[in-house]
């Protein structure tokens, strides 16, 4: 039985591929919506809610809520020694949005994903894998 967490609101196309061992392919898709969970625990800030995958590959996403509009924040992987990998600067909506980031040109190993904004900083930990 195939799952997917959303852990914020929206709507999203989900699709099931099937393919036998003799190679016939059938496919089925669905638009669905998933409603808004509830803010953080203060709402008044912007949260890293959460990222994932953890572990990682290729490709991160992380949960930002924002209690408002296009608020300015910076989301930078570290390494362990406080290195800067990578960084952009983003512009999240009122509520809860997702962002993807790159992580195929790290190296294996663990680095920390920090959210900085006018509200302070927020740091969470991940490890990549090959």
């Amino acid at each position: 039985k195939p799952q997917m967490q959303y852990p914020f609101g929206g709507k999203f196309v989900v699709c099931l591929y099937i393919k036998t061992g003799k190679g016939c392919e059938a496919r089925i898709c669905k638009t669905i919506e998933v409603r808004e969970g509830p803010p953080p625990v203060d709402e008044s800030k912007l949260w890293l809610v959460r990222q994932y995958p953890n572990p990682v590959q290729a490709l991160m996403y992380a949960v930002v809520f924002s209690p408002k509009p296009n608020e300015m924040v910076e989301l930078a992987v570290l390494d362990v020694y406080g290195v800067i990998k990578s960084s952009v600067k983003i512009t999240v909506p009122k509520g809860y949005s997702t962002h993807a980031i790159r992580t195929n040109t790290l190296m294996t190993g663990p680095y920390m994903l920090r959210l900085r904004s006018n509200y302070g900083t927020q740091s969470r930990s991940f490890y990549k894998v090959n």
